[in-house]
């Protein structure tokens, strides 16, 4: 008997909005119905089907009653045709079978406030990380000028440089992509133009570069056990 569930890693950004939509879309016309969004989502097993998916990120100001406003939202897209499939972290994904449902409009400066306000806290972080490590990597830049060996370096300076490039290139990458994203926003908005958002291959390009940041890291560790055992 076939499984009915099926789980998979969904770490969208809040400026991958279209690639979440392509994502959830393919995933359907595979026979794989979204059921609960998170960083790892769950699918249910359906019939092959063409749907609509919208992903919208929903931002209120502080002092408004989140959870009612969110109520009146969704209540809102479902009389036009949308049905509220699931959400996480403010993001919230919208499904529709039809094709004569228009889509969902919202004022751009208030996606582009959105968008800033749900990147600036992972933004922030991913600049401090990299502090965390930068002593090691100073030490590491100043052992190799003093002449110390390498593999007098491989038990903990080196890993830690290694360290602080992998999060320094998670920090530049995302910081990067939003700060595009942003530009192209504010001009598209300027010139009443729809807002676009990152397709699946560009995110997962961005992505083959938050990989090669693990590499370094699991590199950096294998390396610091190599360092103790020498």
């Amino acid at each position: 008997m076939s499984k009915q569930t099926l789980k998979r890693i969904t770490v969208f950004d809040s400026t991958d909005l279209t690639a979440a939509e392509e994502y959830f879309t393919k995933m359907a016309e595979s026979g794989w119905m979204l059921n609960k969004f998170g960083p790892v989502s769950e699918f249910t097993r359906c019939e092959p089907q063409k749907l609509r998916f919208s992903v919208q990120i929903l931002y209120f100001e502080r002092g408004t009653d989140y959870e009612k406003t969110v109520k009146g939202y969704t209540e809102l897209c479902g009389e036009a045709g949308w049905r509220s499939v699931s959400s996480y972290a403010g993001m919230h994904v919208f499904v529709t079978g039809r094709d004569d449902v228009p889509e969902i409009v919202t004022d751009p400066l208030e996606r582009i406030k959105a968008v800033t306000k749900q990147s600036r806290a992972g933004v922030i972080l991913l600049w401090i990380l990299p502090l965390l490590f930068i002593a090691g990597a100073a030490q590491f830049i100043l052992s190799i000028a003093e002449g110390k060996s390498f593999a007098s370096l491989l038990a903990l300076e080196f890993p830690l440089a290694l360290c602080f490039a992998a999060l320094l290139l998670f920090a530049v990458t995302k910081t990067a992509s939003f700060l595009k994203w942003r530009r192209a926003a504010r001009r598209s908005a300027a010139s009443n133009m729809p807002i676009r958002y990152y397709y699946l291959r560009g995110m997962r390009l961005r992505r083959a570069l938050i990989y090669v940041g693990f590499g370094l890291m699991a590199a950096a560790g294998l390396l610091s056990l190599v360092g103790v055992c020498i």
